[in-house]
């Protein structure tokens, strides 16, 4: 049954662009986000600023008045409990009782460091947005085992996998460049790392290429490096002449150029607060490379992979890390191991889409 569907974003990344268009193909999607976008996106759109407030609260605006008008079958909203528009929102619905669905990471951050125990005051916070929510949607089914550890009652908690999409196209390039790059692995050529994401605080970019630079290993090591933002200048003007090559491409949209760049590449690497980006990498065969502890990502999606499996996972980052890339890059067979198994990651989560699980989760009764 086509749904008129209200989807709000604080803020609008390329992947949720992706989700929207899905979604829209059997329904009316009505998007509020905090920017108006250069390609249309659903069948309307509308900008609700965010306001911030003594650096910790924010404030969406237009949430408020959509949901009190009520002409949408169902309301998606983020989770985000710094957002003083979201709490509104869930009190107002205690009273109107409205198809109001949460889209939320759960409480997998605070338990991780509390050594995975729930305190009164987490309990509560999330037993609040159950209660007010008609239904209460997580990233995936790690998020799910953490909020069971909760103890609240499961019956209006969901789960629908966070993934990317990529077209046919794309997936050939990364494979065709997959089976050229095999044929270069081997004990004396150079490793190849592909870093994709902004270039902000948390990324622990900086920290890695600062490293790199003193290792004994730097002249086996070549960095692609895609992304925007603050700190692209500082970082090119710092590492120009390190003694090994880093080249930055700046911000690239393109899934066909980013998958042609990757696909170069032998390793994923994030060493600061990864998220979809490990996805991202396990689609075009590389096998990422991040770091062990969980709560200082910005998703959940680590968990869907496994150290010395299908992925590369460290403490911190000291000589003991290039050791772990040269090892795997002298076996052409470990390599192709480890970067078949990283790609089987993404396409058991490809097999369904958010969008379709989302789908089956507003057509519930």
């Amino acid at each position: 049954m086509k749904m008129r569907i209200v989807f709000v974003l604080p803020q609008i990344f390329s992947y949720r662009v992706n989700v929207i268009r899905r979604l829209s193909k059997n329904n009316d999607v009505y998007v509020i986000a905090d920017k108006q976008l250069k390609t249309p996106v659903g069948t309307s759109f509308k900008v609700g600023s965010t306001r911030k407030f003594a650096n910790r609260l924010y404030w969406q605006g237009s949430t408020l008045s959509e949901f009190v008008k009520g002409d949408f079958d169902i309301f998606f909203i983020q989770g985000h409990v710094r957002y003083l528009d979201y709490w509104c929102l869930l009190l107002i619905n205690s009273v109107l009782r409205r198809r109001l669905i949460v889209h939320s990471q759960g409480p997998y951050k605070s338990l991780i460091r509390n050594d995975y125990k729930a305190s009164l005051i987490l309990r509560f916070i999330f037993w609040i947005q159950v209660k007010l929510c008609y239904k209460f949607v997580l990233y995936n089914n790690y998020c799910l085992d953490c909020f069971k550890l909760l103890n609240l009652n499961l019956n209006k908690v969901r789960v629908a996998e966070n993934n990317l999409y990529f077209d046919g196209k794309v997936l050939a390039i990364a494979e065709n460049r997959f089976v050229e790059r095999i044929k270069d692995i081997g004990p004396h050529n150079l490793i190849k790392v592909f870093f994709l994401g902004r270039l902000r605080d948390k990324n622990g970019l900086d920290e890695f290429l600062s490293f790199l630079g003193s290792s004994i290993s730097k002249h086996r090591f070549e960095l692609h490096i895609i992304g925007g933002g603050d700190q692209l200048q500082g970082l090119r003007e710092r590492y120009s002449s390190v003694g090994f090559k880093v080249i930055f491409y700046g911000a690239v949209f393109d899934p066909e150029d980013i998958a042609g760049i990757a696909g170069r590449c032998h390793f994923g690497l994030y060493p600061g607060s990864a998220g979809l980006s490990l996805l991202h990498y396990s689609s075009l065969s590389l096998i990422p490379v991040f770091r062990k502890l969980p709560f200082i990502h910005e998703g959940p999606e680590f968990a869907y992979f496994t150290d010395q499996l299908d992925s590369v996972q460290f403490d911190c980052i000291d000589e003991n890390l290039p050791k772990r890339l040269l090892s795997i890059m002298n076996s052409q067979r470990l390599y192709f191991e480890m970067a078949t198994a990283s790609k089987l990651v993404y396409e058991k989560l490809a097999t369904r889409g958010i969008a379709e699980n989302l789908e089956d989760i507003f057509d519930e009764t």
